[in-house]
């Protein structure tokens, strides 16, 4: 006998039900779904999904003619949210990428060679400590322009951002003779970077937190590639650190090689340096890996783990990632595709 004034949970009105599913997860909606026709009926609600998007969905995604597009398109924001899950899109957060010190100076010399002429302020001296950042809008394609990916995380609906190769300041990646520039099917982004030759290989990249999830912890990884020609990266250790606003949050050793994550002896060709050349006078000398490996990831890339970092409530820093392999030979083979930074799995 049901007391006076209680209401079964299956009559209670569907809006009422979605509204109580929208404080739980997507994958509890998931679950209950599954297992009830009532619930399974309002997980498909508006009410439900909109919560779980980020409140700033349309704001990204309107930075971009493919995310306006799917804004446009789709029927409803179920449909929007698992669209982000299984297809990241191309944003364009309104960022400028610049050349770093290193930088500077070679793509200058480049493109004297190339006799590509520039439209310098009168006032801007050229030398290498030039971050090149009051360039005229012309030469805006040389420098790149600030392309991510974003998608969000299926299980909990946080931001995932991916900074593409262009994205990054890569050492030497505007000098010819060091780096090129390519489009790869594999990729979501119209160009990679591919490594022709260098001793001296380093890669940053920055992103700010306010972009993040709020109370999430992070990773980032560095996404890559080897030609079947590679050499000069394989079992060395390479130093990884994460800073967030210049404070090192952390850092370790990691290796490039997947081969030996497995337990195989596997090296590949090294090329003796010219210890008189400038790119490498450097030396580090090799340590033991802290034991990170790269792993293989499901669009057949490879990746390998920078660090963590949690994102706090209302935080606003520039979180800056770096890779670098100082070892004094040659390196070639090596492709890059971005660095992405999304939700550590399990938390």
């Amino acid at each position: 006998m049901e007391r006076s004034g209680e209401l079964p949970l299956n009559e209670l009105p569907e809006g009422c039900i979605a509204n109580a599913l929208s404080f739980t997860t997507p994958l509890d909606v998931a679950r209950l779904a599954a297992v009830s026709p009532m619930f399974k009926s309002a997980a498909i609600s508006n009410v439900v999904w909109e919560r779980f998007l980020p409140s700033d969905v349309e704001h990204i995604l309107s930075t971009s003619p493919a995310g306006s597009l799917l804004l446009e398109s789709v029927s409803s924001k179920r449909e929007l949210y698992f669209s982000l899950c299984d297809n990241p899109v191309l944003v364009d957060n309104g960022r400028r990428v610049f050349a770093g010190p290193f930088d500077s100076e070679a793509i200058f010399y480049s493109l004297i060679k190339t006799e590509r002429v520039l439209k310098f302020p009168k006032n801007l001296a050229v030398n290498n400590g030039t971050r090149l950042s009051h360039w005229r809008d012309e030469n805006e394609s040389l420098c790149g322009t600030g392309k991510e990916s974003f998608s969000l995380e299926k299980k909990s609906g946080k931001k995932r951002y991916m900074l593409s190769a262009m994205d990054l300041v890569i050492t030497w990646s505007h000098t010819p003779r060091y780096w090129k520039w390519n489009s790869n099917p594999a990729s979501r982004f119209p160009e990679v970077a591919e490594l022709i030759t260098v001793c001296w290989l380093e890669i940053r990249g920055k992103i700010n937190t306010s972009m993040l999830s709020p109370s999430i912890l992070y990773t980032a990884n560095l996404v890559f590639k080897f030609s079947i020609e590679a050499y000069g990266l394989d079992d060395q250790p390479v130093e990884v650190a994460m800073k967030l606003d210049g404070d090192k949050i952390c850092a370790q050793t990691v290796c490039w090689n997947e081969e030996r994550r497995r337990g195989q002896q596997f090296r590949t060709a090294r090329r003796p340096v010219d210890l008189f050349n400038f790119s490498c006078r450097r030396y580090v000398p090799a340590r033991e890996s802290d034991g990170h490996y790269p792993k293989r990831r499901g669009d057949g890339w490879l990746e390998i783990e920078l660090g963590d970092f949690f994102c706090m409530e209302g935080e606003d820093g520039e979180l800056e990632m770096r890779v670098f392999d100082g070892t004094n030979y040659w390196k070639h083979g090596l492709i890059v595709e971005g660095i992405e930074i999304r939700p550590k799995e399990g938390n």
